[in-house]
């Protein structure tokens, strides 16, 4: 499904690291989303377009046009780039193992 689209679109208040976008860029797919979670750090036109949360349906709008009219092939490379240095099972691994033995430090020391 996702190969069919253009651009995948993923207004959200509150994320993580989202298996929905990063499904999204490593099918090539730019993306038009919010300033949360993992795209809290990555640069608005890198992969598509970022937007603050509480963007107005017209910023929205200007979003996709900008994408659609403004470098789509390019950002579709860049997209499936990002998802394949960002998805990465032995980060993922290591960033939880490292999350969880602070959690565990913590408490042993209450």
């Amino acid at each position: 499904a996702f190969r069919r689209g253009h651009i995948f679109l993923h207004p959200s208040r509150h994320e993580g690291n989202a298996y929905a976008l990063l499904e999204a860029l490593a099918s090539g797919l730019p993306v038009v989303t919010t300033n949360v979670g993992l795209f809290a750090s990555i640069e608005d036109g890198l992969v598509g377009r970022v937007l603050p949360v509480g963007s107005t349906v017209t910023e929205w709008a200007g979003a996709v046009r900008d994408v659609w009219t403004n470098g789509w092939p390019e950002l579709s490379k860049a997209a499936r780039a990002c998802a394949e240095s960002t998805a990465d099972f032995k980060k993922f691994k290591d960033e939880w193992v490292k999350l969880l033995r602070h959690v565990i430090m913590r408490a042993l020391k209450q």
